[in-house]
């Protein structure tokens, strides 16, 4: 094929040099390759987010539930029941989801005020979409 289209383009004009041909589908692959690595590569990162935050909030619990052995003892021998000692625990956990939860947004809304100027076109995609009846209280 590459052969017909050198003898079309010669028949047109001789002086017209053809360096590298190859089809459409190809030249597309080519430049998209490395846009689609990086998008795949965030993908695996902002997928391996939350296990790793599930994992570090296992940790901590378990940690805080092994120092406080003695304490639950010591509650479940005073009549606590298992449900109230669960829910301590949970409450706890909720408690570190909520503060962990809480730095992130601030975070988030200082790198969407950073970004920007660590942008080459000086203008970045908002990466908090805040809903709407929390708007007019957020500070950005």
């Amino acid at each position: 094929m590459s052969r017909a289209v050198n003898e079309a383009i010669a028949h047109v004009d001789r002086g017209q040099a053809v360096g590298r041909m190859s089809r459409m589908e190809e030249l597309v692959s080519e430049t998209v390759a490395q846009p689609r690595f990086r998008a795949e590569l965030v993908g695996a990162f902002a997928g391996l987010a939350p296990v790793l935050s599930a994992v570090g909030v296992f940790g901590v619990l378990a940690f805080s539930v092994s120092q406080r052995m003695r304490e639950f003892g010591i509650r479940s021998a005073l009549g606590a029941q298992a449900d109230d000692l669960l829910w301590m625990v949970m409450a706890g956990g909720l408690r570190i989801i909520a503060i962990g939860v809480a730095l992130g947004l601030a975070a988030a809304a200082g790198a969407d005020r950073i970004a920007p100027l660590a942008s080459l076109w000086g203008k970045a995609n908002r990466s908090v979409d805040i809903p709407g009846p929390l708007r007019r209280y957020w500070p950005l």
